[in-house]
């Protein structure tokens, strides 16, 4: 007597892309984010996700798209022959070949280098440097001295110099730089910029920032420049993924209309020399109609930017009038901020008054109370009490001369206090 046995689906059915409207079954096989996914049990509007309940992923392809292989590409090359974390720097500075302790310097230990070469060295930390250089030959054995004075400095090795050793301020050491060649490549107009260690040298994955939404207005166009992103763009290489705008050589734009409306995916990845993907993130870019149905009263607190720009204006046009900037310092048509030029987070927060760039005057800090920054006294001193939102607009200025871990604690304090 033969027996029937309901296997059920043993066999996977390929399903093609997959679709939010599409009710699937256990084996259904789809294409979804560079991917392919196999279906765990029945479902439909469910995403395709790592250790999802519903799909379980086949092939991954994304990373290897993603991927740039360095024989394809132009970039230029960058070693920092000081490698502080190789480096056994000693205190004291060089004077022909012998070490003179002194705890204001550092010397460097013996650096391999080419005969009949440049070699540039720069910091970052001061308008001004100073530095001394000796060679050694192949048996480490003293060949000459000489000394640079200037913030970037030029040396070309003799015929017989095997070995170089260089004596520098030891405060200049966090953005110490040696590099191959006559041509630094963190220098030019921002070579006086405080740059964190971990921006400068070695393999570690960059400082990076791409928030998780990015609304965009339609109408408008926005542009995120790799610089605002990664402050060390200069070092490392972008690729940009998205269904909606351009990729450019210094940038990601997009210019919206009404029929974007909706929301995309917008993908980063940031490269080494060696094309390997380092920093990776997926932002959802969010394009919105203009139109807003409430009235919004806004204060807008920061630096030059904040001070009545054009922007201010833009914002009150794109709005139809329905948000209002509002704040103790008056420009024409009420559209009044809280902006003082060349002022950063740490004034708002550690002083009662400072000078203001543009009028070149002492003004004070309407936030200052009990020697904190108190949003409360802010909003009762000058009956405030009607502002819905503030908006904290700080530039680059921010992190000249500023750890950003500073910066960060002082945009805590604010945002703690509002």
């Amino acid at each position: 007597m033969t027996k029937t046995v309901n296997l059920g689906k043993i066999l996977i059915t390929p399903k093609g892309e997959w679709s939010a409207s599409t009710t699937y079954e256990a084996l259904d096989v789809v294409f979804y984010d560079q991917a392919v996914w196999i279906a765990k049990k029945a479902s439909c509007a469910k995403t395709p996700a790592y250790n999802s309940e519903y799909w379980s992923i086949a092939l991954d392809n994304s990373l290897a798209q993603r991927l740039v292989k360095l024989e394809e590409t132009s970039f230029a090359k960058y070693t920092n022959y000081y490698d502080r974390k190789t480096q056994s720097a000693v205190f004291g500075y060089i004077y022909n070949g012998d070490i003179i302790s002194n705890e204001l310097y550092l010397t460097s230990d013996y650096i391999e280098v080419e005969a009949g070469e440049s070699y540039c060295f720069s910091s970052k930390k001061s308008s001004s440097a100073a530095y001394t250089v000796c060679q050694y030959d192949e048996n480490k054995g003293f060949l000459i001295s000489s000394g640079r004075s200037e913030p970037i400095s030029v040396l070309k090795t003799s015929v017989n110099t095997k070995y170089i050793r260089v004596s520098f301020l030891a405060e200049y050491e966090p953005t110490f730089t040696m590099e191959k060649g006559d041509t630094p490549r963190f220098v030019g107009k921002e070579s006086m910029y405080y740059i964190p260690e971990e921006l400068v040298c070695g393999e570690r994955a960059p400082v990076a920032f791409l928030p998780d939404e990015i609304y965009v207005a339609s109408g408008r166009t926005i542009e995120i420049y790799n610089k605002n992103v990664c402050p060390a763009a200069d070092k490392y290489h972008f690729k940009w993924t998205f269904e909606k705008g351009k990729s450019y050589k210094r940038k990601f734009s997009i210019s919206a209309t009404n029929k974007d409306k909706g929301d995309y995916p917008l993908t980063l990845d940031i490269l080494n020399d060696k094309g390997e993907i380092i920093y990776h993130k997926t932002a959802k870019l969010r394009i919105v109609y203009t139109s807003l149905s409430d009235a919004y009263i806004m204060c807008p607190i920061g630096d030059t930017h904040s001070a009545g720009r054009y922007w201010i204006y833009e914002m009150r046009d794109l709005s139809y009038g329905n948000i209002i900037y509002d704040g103790t310092i008056a420009t024409e048509w009420e559209l009044n901020h809280e902006g003082r030029a060349g002022w950063t987070s740490s004034d708002y927060v550690t002083k009662s008054k400072d000078i203001d760039e543009e009028s070149g005057t002492e003004v004070n800090n309407p936030f200052w109370s009990n020697n904190k920054f108190n949003w409360g006294h802010y909003v009762s001193t000058n009956r405030k009490s009607n502002i819905s939102s503030v908006q904290l607009f700080f530039g680059e200025r921010e992190f000249l001369n500023t750890p950003a871990e500073v910066v960060v604690e002082n945009l805590k304090t604010m945002i703690g206090s509002i």
